[in-house]
């Protein structure tokens, strides 16, 4: 069975259980995590074709506004305004009527949108930038695959994150309890830091930006910490 086959195979037994409603929510929550991995990234931008053509009978199954309908249609409103979605013209057309049906996602879309503006004229791709202190620290591209970026090296001080466009995403301090593993867990061993890098890494922080489309974590290490960036696509 191939990938794409497989996904639709998820969502037929599903509507075949007793409670269709909260196993199709699960199998479409696995589609989506199995969407983030490259293995399946062409499979999944045709399922997204897919959820386009039955959403008018998608609402059927998911009326409110955070359920995995509206999630999905967040991540094609976020490729549509910094102009990564692949699909064509009419469904172009198709998702931009689903969010205007949707005003505080349409206000979003908009927002972001005018935003990205100013990149598109200049032929400029989206960037997330990072400011550590008022300088620059690092630069992220947004692609159209899903993206997870760890950053290493971040020291406690002032950070912003921003769009190349200049519209500021969030700014804040991050202390050395949140970066420094021997200030964040003072009880623990420093070799416990050195397996975790082998394992699991320990998140001290979740910053949720945009709606939950992007993801920051903060991750204590020795001498410095980690900024780990997640963008849903």
């Amino acid at each position: 069975m191939n990938n794409y086959m497989y996904f639709l195979a998820l969502i037929a037994d599903a509507l075949q259980q007793p409670n269709p409603k909260n196993v199709l929510a699960e199998a479409l929550s696995k589609i989506i995590q199995l969407g983030k991995d490259p293995r399946y990234e062409q499979v999944f931008l045709q399922f997204q074709h897919f959820m386009i053509e039955v959403s008018k009978n998608w609402e059927i199954y998911f009326s409110k506004p955070d359920d995995i309908y509206y999630d999905n249609l967040q991540d094609l409103a976020f490729q549509l305004a910094t102009d990564i979605f692949q699909g064509d013209q009419d469904e172009t057309q198709n998702i931009l009527d689903q969010i205007r049906s949707h005003p505080p996602l349409w206000n979003e879309y908009d927002e972001l949108c005018s935003e990205a503006k100013p990149a598109r004229f200049a032929h400029q791709q989206m960037n997330i930038i990072v400011e550590y202190e008022g300088e620059h620290f690092y630069s992220l591209p947004i692609q159209i695959t899903p993206i997870t970026k760890m950053i290493s090296g971040a020291l406690p001080g002032r950070y912003i994150i921003r769009f190349n466009t200049g519209r500021i995403l969030w700014q804040g301090e991050l202390k050395e309890h949140d970066l420094l593993w021997g200030k964040a867990f003072p009880a623990r061993e420093l070799e416990l830091a050195a397996e975790t890098e082998e394992r699991t890494a320990i998140v001290t922080r979740e910053i949720k930006l945009l709606d939950g489309e992007m993801i920051i974590r903060i991750i204590p290490k020795i001498e410095s910490g980690c900024i780990e960036f997640t963008i849903r696509q």
